[in-house]
């Protein structure tokens, strides 16, 4: 940005040291010199100053053919450094730039918990709506669960009980990992609140571990833990 200025500030001195004394400086058609020297991909603002720096009636102050390129060249440059600098910051982390779904599809030992938000109908809510904490159980983490229950849970017509499930391990916000460590219990999207503890360094939420914490995503943070949560069954007569 410091350079950016100091280039813009050049452009401005040049312009205030010939006020109102304009003229044709190329072919008697300053728009046609404009053309020449811009492209369509360079920013108004930089265009515009290349063509008030052909308006100067003073020899001293007209530049050359040769030096004009190199002044878009450079323009161009500083521009296309600008935005590459503006997407590393963003993509720095590796996951910021892709959603909670893209994030857990390409990370290896989360296929069964992409297959289930798949089959809740979960996918667009977890990728566009948010933001949205995670407590992400691994593949091994299903595998725990009683046999047969994965099956069931997978089917159409247990679609209900499935999206319970899974959305008892979203909370609502980006809430980081030593953000969660402060805290004793959080709602989450399903309605009810999972506890979480600290215990001898380790961070526990319905007594699973948290194994992997604070995987950023554009619309919120994946922490992983080695258990599927369950959310408290109603008790008779409720």
């Amino acid at each position: 940005m410091f350079f950016l200025g100091r280039f813009t500030d050049s452009w401005a001195n040049l312009e205030k040291s010939c006020p109102q004394r304009r003229l044709p400086c190329y072919n008697n058609n300053p728009a046609v010199m404009h053309r020449s020297f811009t492209s369509p991909g360079m920013p108004p603002a930089f265009a515009a100053m290349i063509k008030a720096s052909w308006v100067c009636r003073e020899p001293e102050h007209f530049l050359k053919v040769e030096e004009m390129k190199y002044v878009q060249a450079l323009a161009m440059t500083l521009v296309v450094a600008f935005s590459f600098g503006i997407q590393n910051v963003q993509a720095g982390c590796g996951t910021c730039d892709k959603s909670i779904v893209e994030n857990a599809s390409n990370i290896e030992g989360f296929k069964t918990l992409v297959a289930a938000v798949k089959a809740a109908d979960l996918v667009d809510t977890l990728s566009k709506g948010g933001p949205f904490t995670v407590f992400a159980p691994t593949d091994e983490a299903f595998a725990k669960l009683p046999e047969g229950t994965l099956e069931e849970l997978l089917k159409p017509e247990n679609k209900d009980k499935l999206v319970s499930i899974l959305t008892y391990h979203v909370v609502p916000g980006a809430v980081m990992a030593k953000d969660v460590v402060k805290l004793e219990r959080a709602k989450t999207v399903q309605g009810k609140n999972v506890r979480i503890k600290v215990d001898g360094g380790k961070v526990k939420v319905n007594g699973a571990n948290v194994v992997k914490t604070d995987v950023k995503s554009l619309n919120g943070v994946i922490h992983v833990i080695d258990k599927v949560i369950l959310p408290p069954e109603k008790k008779a007569g409720n």
